[in-house]
């Protein structure tokens, strides 16, 4: 989570169940290049990095290794964004072409948006959507990747996106995306939608809803195989009250060599 020449705690963290490892091969924290200031000051001088952990695989002897990002928000940004991503992209590309990798996080970028300009909350045009998403493909074509989640169970980007009542405006931040129950029929592609109460009190109306937190897969040896996947968190916790994040999360369960899917 961090490294000691760069940020102790960013949002970033990288997780692999101890058995899986018989020995790290390296681990590391890269800054991007590209960076919004307003970010370093007056904000809270956070860079945006990647965190990357490679190690080798216990069961298989495999190489793996591990990245995972958060790249700068807000759909206006997409300049930057892409060249973070192609840096991150170029860096895939240049690990050893026979090892797995899998490359997640929230990318702040959707693969579609039914229309380019949305009204926010306050009745302002927010343009760039479709520049917006020429990250993902961007990042794709750059490391060689693939959306992991679509090899299991493909989102309906294309049909929720044109289900969003187009227009925006203030009604979009009275109830989520100006229609009552709308969420009831919209739950299962997009991990950053107004149907999430913290994303609703926060950021309420402002955005289309998309699909913008990704898990990627590079299979050199074509060893792995997707089992399934979805999104997880996407109900309030008990406890809080409330989802246990702004965004939903993707995950997917793989095999790897044969080996059986950890199901715990």
């Amino acid at each position: 989570m961090g490294s000691e020449g760069g940020h102790p705690f960013h949002g970033v963290g990288l997780f692999v169940r101890q058995g899986l490892v018989a020995r790290t091969l390296a681990q590391d924290e890269v800054f991007y290049d590209a960076q919004r200031k307003t970010e370093r000051f007056p904000g809270p001088r956070l860079e945006r990095a990647w965190l990357e952990w490679s190690f080798e695989h216990a069961q298989t002897g495999e190489t793996v290794v591990v990245l995972g990002t958060h790249l700068s928000p807000f759909v206006g940004f997409w300049g930057i964004r892409d060249l973070q991503v192609r840096k991150l992209g170029l860096r895939v590309a240049a690990l050893p072409s026979d090892a797995l990798v899998l490359l997640g996080g929230d990318l702040n970028a959707g693969p579609y948006y039914a229309v380019d300009v949305w009204q926010d909350a306050a009745g302002e045009d927010v343009g760039g959507f479709w520049r917006n998403a020429s990250a993902l493909p961007l990042l794709a074509h750059y490391g060689g990747l693939v959306d992991a989640r679509v090899l299991s169970n493909p989102p309906s980007d294309l049909a929720e996106g044109q289900a969003v009542p187009v227009g925006g405006g203030p009604a979009h931040k009275e109830r989520p995306y100006g229609v009552e129950g709308f969420c009831q029929d919209h739950t299962s592609t997009w991990t950053a939608t107004d149907c999430n109460s913290l994303s609703f009190a926060n950021y309420g109306g402002d955005e289309l809803p998309s699909r913008m937190d990704h898990l990627f897969l590079r299979d050199g040896q074509g060893s792995a195989r997707v089992v399934d996947g979805g999104l997880a968190y996407t109900e309030p916790d008990a406890a809080l009250g409330c989802e246990l994040s702004d965004h939903y999360a993707p995950w997917v369960r793989l095999t790897l060599g044969g080996h059986p899917p950890v199901l715990d």
